[in-house]
C-alpha cells in the first residue's frame, strides 16, 4: 500500500507542478503564427526586425511581440516610405507565417532566435526545468530507496 501511495503522490505533484506552470504562464514550445512584421535597419546596415503575432495558450488565444522571429531579407516592404520609427512594414509569406517558439503569455521567442553565442532564452529554460529534473530525480531515489528497505524487512 505504502509503495502505491508514494507512486500517486509523485504523479499527483507533477501534475500540480506543471498545471501551476501553465497557470503561472511559464514558457512552453508552440508554433507562432505572425500577425505583422517591421523592418529597421541599424547604422551598420544590419537588419532588425519587429514582429507581432499570435499562438495558443492555456485560456485560449495570446497575442504580443514575437522576438526573433526569422524576417527574410527578400520580403517586400509594404509602404516605400518608413514611418515615424523608421520602420518598413513587410509582406509575410505564407512560409514564414508560422514559426516554433518558446512563449509564454504575453511574449514569445522564435526558436531562430535561440542563438548558442547568446544563451539567455537556453539558460532561462534550463533554469526553469532543473527543479522539475531534481523533483524527479529525488522521488525516484526515495522510492528505491524505500524498496529496499522495504525487501530487508521482508
Amino acid at each position: 500500500m505504502r509503495r502505491f501511495a508514494s507512486r500517486a503522490v509523485a504523479v499527483a505533484a507533477v501534475l500540480g507542478a506543471g498545471l501551476l506552470a501553465m497557470l503561472l504562464g511559464l514558457p512552453g514550445v508552440t508554433m507562432v503564427t505572425l500577425d505583422r512584421c517591421h523592418v529597421t535597419y541599424d547604422r551598420l546596415e544590419r537588419q532588425q526586425s519587429r514582429c507581432d503575432g499570435h499562438w495558443r495558450s492555456l485560456f485560449g488565444t495570446a497575442y504580443g511581440p514575437v522576438n526573433g522571429a526569422f524576417v527574410g531579407t527578400d520580403w517586400q516592404a509594404v509602404t516605400a516610405e518608413p514611418d515615424s520609427r523608421y520602420e518598413w512594414e513587410v509582406t509575410i509569406p505564407e512560409s514564414g507565417r508560422r514559426q516554433l517558439a518558446l512563449a509564454g503569455p504575453g511574449r514569445a521567442y522564435a526558436v531562430a532566435a535561440l542563438d548558442p553565442l547568446k544563451p539567455a532564452p537556453q539558460l532561462c529554460v534550463a533554469l526553469l526545468l532543473l527543479p522539475a529534473l531534481g523533483f524527479l530525480i529525488a522521488t525516484a531515489r526515495r522510492a528505491a530507496r524505500d524498496r529496499a528497505q522495504q525487501k530487508i524487512a521482508d
